[in-house]
């Protein structure tokens, strides 16, 4: 069974209409310096999104999102920053954390 999920999105959305409100970054914009760990960015999210420390299991979590190293040096010219901030991003937004907030 398929789902369209435009159906079940706000019009502003289906339509590509931006929320003037929001902010929207780049991904290079959630790094908190020019070269970060990978353990050290997951939680300066986690603080950001979550306003919490990141736990280990968090930590562990996004690891496995990303198939990144907690040691893994992340720049504006990794993977992670060009490609696959999303998926990182999702292991915040997606958690019970975020939900109860």
């Amino acid at each position: 069974m398929t789902v369209d999920v435009r159906k079940e999105l706000p019009d502003n959305y289906k339509f590509g209409w931006e929320d003037k409100d929001a902010v929207y970054r780049k991904p290079v914009d959630w790094l908190p310096a020019d070269a970060v760990r990978f353990d050290a960015l997951v939680d300066h999210l986690s603080c950001r999104l979550l306003g919490r420390s990141a736990s280990p299991v968090l930590q562990a979590a996004a690891g496995q999102a990303t198939g990144i190293a907690p040691d893994e040096v992340i720049t504006a010219t990794h993977a992670l920053v060009r490609w696959e901030m999303p998926r990182l991003l999702t292991v915040f937004l997606d958690s019970p954390t975020h939900f109860t907030r």
